[in-house]
């Protein structure tokens, strides 16, 4: 995650009408400049493919990196599924977790895609954190969020109902979360990541020792007042349950912003 989106995140004082906590963050990226806005869309890139696995397999196929980039990894601009705002969604969460929540973040749900248009079945962001990565303890934690994007949003209707899809789809499968471990222990694998097959594994592995998993939901949108909406709406409304978090990312203008990322990309 590059220093500069730690400026342009900002934390709100957020809470439900009968005071429950949301995590609220406003992202501010405008004005940007064209370096940071390299730099983002390079962050974003790696998330799909290694700078050497890029070198690697631009070569066997005889492609320049960007013919590469725009025919195999890159997901379109004008895909009928909205890959781009989703992927965006889960990668800026991921980012939120890793960088200023301090979970550690598996970056492998969006690498050695089938589809560069979709990024496959199962929990859409994982991350833990392990009090020792040698000696497994009940205070270890699993997060396990499902996100939604709303970034050519600008209705309340809209907002709330994506947080409502967001909860609805939070834990609602019990196999889910293990697939999707299992999964990441394979690409890490691949990847020669010995240290993360070794900390999922100890998450992955139903038999070992106690730890704890909270789910949550997650939105990012452009809709300008979130805060305000909740405060009017209970928990019960958006079908959030008591023991699950909510994380909202709301920003102006965020479909400009992910098209834009997406496009530099490939250059």
């Amino acid at each position: 995650m590059s220093l500069s989106l730690k400026t342009w995140l900002t934390k709100e004082q957020c809470t439900f009408g009968d005071g429950t906590s949301v995590n609220c963050w406003l992202l501010e990226w405008e004005p940007i400049t064209e370096s940071e806005l390299d730099e983002w869309a390079l962050h974003l890139r790696r998330q799909y493919i290694y700078d050497e696995d890029l070198d690697y397999e631009s070569k066997l196929f005889g492609l320049s990196i960007c013919e590469y980039l725009t025919n195999s990894v890159v997901p379109d601009r004008t895909d009928r599924r909205n890959a781009r705002s989703g992927d965006f969604a889960e990668i800026i969460i991921e980012d939120i977790l890793e960088c200023l929540c301090g979970f550690v973040v598996p970056r492998y749900k969006h690498r050695y895609r089938e589809d560069k248009n979709a990024s496959g079945p199962g929990t859409d962001v994982i991350a833990y954190q392990q009090s020792d990565s040698s000696i497994p303890s009940a205070d270890d934690k699993l997060l396990v969020f499902e996100v939604k994007s709303n970034t050519s949003g600008k209705t309340e209707a809209e907002f709330l109902k994506r947080i409502k899809d967001a909860t609805a789809g939070s834990a609602k499968d019990p196999n889910r979360m293990p697939m999707s471990l299992e999964w990441m222990i394979k690409k890490a694998d691949r990847a020669g990541d010995n240290v993360t097959v070794k900390n999922l594994h100890r998450f992955w592995d139903k038999g070992g020792s106690p730890y704890a998993v909270e789910y949550g939901s997650a939105v990012t949108t452009s809709y300008c007042t979130p805060s305000e909406v909740l405060t009017k709406s209970l928990p019960a409304d958006v079908g959030l349950r008591m023991d699950n978090l909510l994380l909202i990312v709301h920003g102006n203008k965020l479909m400009k912003l992910v098209n834009s990322l997406y496009d530099r990309m490939t250059q």
